[in-house]
């Protein structure tokens, strides 16, 4: 009796030394959060006034161009040398808890982005500075991806960074290259971006035409013109044409007379139509080579690569908790060895020009729902009574070999 007590009391002791030790680290992460804020506040109001400083300038009437700065990018000797405005140093980052969630949710939430950084990063910027962009947010949730958010990231940074200097950014070049394999989101990600740009402020409108190079090589730059006045309608938006590189492909004779025209119209339409040219990683790469004018016009190229085994079960899991609004009991759970068997068998082609990801994968699905229907039938005719709500590990991965031998027919 005694040697219980000895021990509930030192479990006691342990408790409340773990309890003061949660309550300290929980001060210094909130005092923490309350300095980032603090100076995230402290910057915005600089900003502010930096902004009303801006709007009280008196412009000069006879500057047509920007300060200082010919097409050739030297200074004119005759000019007055630039003259920076006084700015304030920056202060230490800080912030008050509890404006968005508390310290816990913060910190789930952080935990859960650590696999990706601009993840990360973007929600470091709805907590502490407000952001608010729904496109963006699609983005951010797509599965993998590392390289696209991070770049989307970076063009919103340099467009509220000119924002801030009131330059001008109506003939900012934003056209993309979209590289990579079938099913890795390029096409989503294409449409998202039309309306991240709107949401800056980039474009006034958020139209989308899709097409692909073979099509506009068949049907010439009639159809071309005709997309281009459709976006101009919506005043502006995004032109994206899929496996660009057939353009270029010999016998597509018309595509070398709309990829001439298309050069123009780049340029033409700055500020109010971005093109953004996608295809296989290697196409692309002969396209634009044999192409030297394009990179000039599209500034910015983003990788998607092939999903990785953990991406593609997530995505897997994914889909069958959308089919299955009633929910699914799976052989040796979501997280299982045949779930992670069959995304393996899939992941095996990664690498390889044409590898499906989550085209792929979808089809992966259909075929575990089309073995469990057939055992679902099969138990069904011997008067059995199995459950609908389950997946098996044949379902999964199929028969083993050694069995499917002693029932197949020949």
């Amino acid at each position: 009796m005694k040697r219980d007590e000895m021990i509930q009391k030192h479990l006691k002791e342990v408790a409340k030394i773990e309890e003061e030790m949660e309550q300290i680290t929980q001060s210094i992460n909130d005092a923490h959060l309350e300095s980032e804020q603090k100076t995230i506040l402290a910057q915005k109001r600089m900003d502010l006034l930096a902004a009303k400083e801006r709007a009280n300038m008196p412009q000069d009437p006879h500057q047509d161009g920007p300060l200082g700065v010919y097409g050739d990018d030297l200074s004119d000797p005759e000019d007055p040398p630039l003259k920076k405005s006084p700015q304030t140093s920056p202060r230490p980052v800080t912030s008050t808890p509890g404006q968005h969630s508390n310290l816990r949710e913060h910190i789930k939430t952080t935990v859960n982005h650590n696999e990706s950084p601009s993840a990360t990063e973007w929600q470091r910027q709805k907590d502490q500075e407000n952001a608010y962009n729904p496109a963006i947010e699609k983005i951010m949730e797509m599965i993998g991806l590392e390289d696209v958010k991070a770049q989307v990231l970076k063009i919103k940074a340099k467009v509220e960074t000119s924002s801030r200097q009131g330059t001008d950014l109506s003939k900012e070049r934003l056209g993309l290259v979209l590289l990579g394999n079938p099913g890795t989101g390029k096409t989503t990600v294409a449409r998202h971006y039309a309306k991240v740009l709107t949401t800056i402020k980039i474009l006034s409108g958020d139209g989308f035409i899709e097409t692909t190079g073979s099509h506009l090589a068949h049907v010439g730059v009639a159809e071309v013109k005709n997309h281009l006045d459709q976006l101009k309608n919506s005043e502006g938006g995004v032109y994206f044409i899929d496996e660009a590189y057939q353009l270029a492909e010999g016998h597509n004779y018309g595509g070398k007379t709309v990829l001439d025209y298309l050069l123009a119209e780049i340029e033409n339409l700055a500020g109010k139509v971005v093109f953004v040219f996608a295809g296989y990683r290697k196409q692309m790469e002969n396209f634009f080579e044999h192409n030297p004018g394009l990179s000039s016009r599209i500034p910015y190229t983003f990788h998607f690569e092939d999903y990785t085994d953990p991406e593609l079960l997530r995505m897997l899991q994914f889909q069958m908790n959308q089919f299955y609004m009633s929910g699914i009991n799976i052989e040796d759970g979501v997280d299982g060895l045949y779930m992670r068997i069959a995304v393996r068998r899939l992941g095996r082609g990664r690498g390889r020009d044409g590898f499906g990801n989550a085209r792929a994968l979808e089809n992966i699905f259909a075929t575990i729902r089309e073995r469990q229907a057939d055992r679902l039938t099969r138990q069904r005719k011997e008067g059995l009574s199995p459950d609908d709500f389950h997946i098996t590990k044949e379902d999964l991965i199929g028969p083993d070999p050694s069995k499917a031998i002693l029932t197949c027919d020949a």
